[in-house]
């Protein structure tokens, strides 16, 4: 995979970082805001990055890449990523995908009709821990109730209390706990569970933008609480108790790693996670350029459908806000 990236935020310095252990991946391009190009130029100094832009419809005509991965705001994500389709580039979309289920779809439309692969980056599904905890779901018996907590109070929301609003608390832009944490929550949720039968977001509202929240997913036979937030913290988990066992992992979604279940006998069997890569971003990247170079559309069309899932959710939760 010969790759272009756009943004030069958290995420991008931390996948730079990593992005060397990664076999069959070449970074080719860097595209940033004007304002931003010392900064670019610094990340492709430091990465040997070859290329710098800050007009991005002159990078995507760059041939030198084949993939853009993108990680903007959160309100450009539909619009850097309709036009990188549309040039006819396969597109690696940070999370979340998009701003609501219709933007998603649109998105996949265009990538189907040029022919292209899009993929979101959600770390969550692409761990060697959720792998072992869909082999093992059924360990638990039947399902009753699940739990989970991602907070970690923002080096932001100093500045947003002060009224300094940065993309990550303005609700214009896509911000919030909703999608910017629990996102890795509902995936986990979905992709073990599937579609809930109705879904209610309790989230704390501060200047419009959910701060923290909390969001109940009802299914036939259980219920699940997922918790994020961004003007608190806790110690993260997810867990998922069943009439048979509970198991318990005491690392966000984000991470998804080791977990242990413990039987109505008290007998506890313990999961490491391994054969773990060295950093989250690993597998999520090895399985894209999998995906591509194999032309693997039934692994491509599960993804997809995982996208497409959780982004109905979000309008679920979104039009069944209690403040």
């Amino acid at each position: 995979m010969n790759l272009g990236i756009v943004g030069n935020g958290t995420i991008v310095k931390e996948f730079l970082s990593i992005q060397d252990r990664i076999e069959d991946l070449d970074v080719r391009a860097i595209c940033v805001r004007k304002k931003s190009r010392k900064a670019g130029s610094e990340l492709a100094s430091k990465y040997h990055i070859p290329q710098v832009y800050t007009d991005y419809k002159a990078f995507l005509k760059d041939k030198m890449f084949d993939t853009v991965y993108i990680a903007v705001s959160n309100d450009l994500h539909f619009e850097y990523a309709n036009e990188a389709l549309r040039a006819g580039k396969n597109v690696i979309l940070e999370k979340p995908f998009a701003l609501n289920y219709e933007e998603g779809r649109s998105l996949f439309r265009t990538a189907g009709n040029k022919d292209r692969f899009l993929f979101e980056a959600i770390t969550s599904i692409f761990t060697e821990g959720y792998k072992h905890m869909k082999e093992n779901l059924s360990k638990l018996g039947q399902v009753r109730i699940v739990e989970a907590n991602f907070s970690q109070y923002s080096t932001r929301y100093d500045d947003f209390k002060e009224g300094i609003i940065k993309p990550v608390f303005d609700a214009k832009r896509g911000g919030g706990s909703l999608l910017d944490l629990n996102i890795y929550n509902l995936h986990m949720v979905y992709g073990l569970f599937g579609k809930p039968k109705h879904c209610v977001y309790y989230g704390n509202f501060q200047d419009g933008v959910d701060t923290s929240g909390v969001a109940i997913l009802r299914y036939p036979k259980f219920t699940c609480s997922l918790i994020a937030a961004k003007d608190s913290f806790n110690d993260p988990y997810f867990n998922i108790q069943g009439e048979e066992a509970v198991l318990i992992q005491r690392t966000s979604a984000n991470i998804c790693g080791p977990f242990e279940i413990e039987y109505k006998n008290q007998e506890i069997e313990y999961f490491d996670g391994k054969p773990y890569h060295r950093h989250r971003l690993e597998n999520e990247f090895r399985e894209f350029i999998r995906i591509i170079e194999t032309n693997d559309l039934y692994a491509y069309e599960k993804l997809r459908e995982q996208t497409l899932g959780v982004l109905k959710i979000v309008d679920e939760l979104n039009e069944n806000t209690q403040n």
